[in-house]
């Protein structure tokens, strides 16, 4: 099934066919489908631009190819991200003594 380009306020979605008269209704109108940005493309203020939109810091004398590292990392999916931030584990001890009672 092919989703509907439909834009509102400069917003951009694609849309379930079935949904197409809801959004009419809500003030999104029909229009061309738009390619999604490549961020190799994008100018160093662009990215910085997209860095600070999801909280990420950077410096701002950083080159653009630690620029991208970073917003490639911001976007990456949850799983990924923590696999990375988090890697395994030590191995959890499980032999507990009891404390003797007073």
């Amino acid at each position: 099934m092919d989703l509907i380009p439909v834009t509102k306020d400069g917003e951009y979605l694609e849309i379930n066919p079935v949904a197409v008269p809801e959004t009419l209704a809500l003030g999104w109108v029909i229009c061309d489908k738009q390619e999604p940005a490549s961020p190799k493309r994008l100018a160093i203020a662009e990215i910085r631009e997209a860095l600070t939109e999801k909280g990420v810091a950077f410096d701002v004398s950083a080159k653009r190819a630690d620029l991208l590292t970073l917003l490639e990392q911001a976007e990456a999916p949850q799983a990924e991200v923590a696999a990375v931030v988090a890697p395994a584990a030590a191995p959890v001890a499980t032999d507990f003594v009891e404390a003797a009672a007073p």
